[in-house]
């Protein structure tokens, strides 16, 4: 039987409680027209898929990426105002 881990309880009930207390922020602004600003870290293969997926709702602000060429690819395909390769 897996056992619940600590960190992991309070990573799941954290996420919920942020995304309850912000859920009506979110549609608000996306019901009103307005583009939800997202940083895209990391920029293979799943964020160009978020990015397809989410284009109509929202707008890439910054692109984060190690690999310098990979991140300016992602910020022209996004049209993302900034880029960097510093993680922290």
């Amino acid at each position: 039987m897996n056992e619940l881990k600590r960190r992991t309880f309070l990573q799941a009930t954290s996420a919920a409680a942020w995304l309850g207390a912000n859920a009506t922020a979110l549609t608000t602004k996306a019901d009103q027209g307005k583009p939800i600003g997202v940083a895209y870290v990391g920029c293979g293969g799943r964020s160009k898929n978020l990015l397809d997926n989410f284009k109509q709702y929202t707008t890439a602000v910054r692109v984060c990426d190690p690999d310098a060429k990979r991140a300016a690819d992602f910020q022209k395909r996004s049209s993302a105002a900034r880029t960097t390769g510093d993680l922290r």
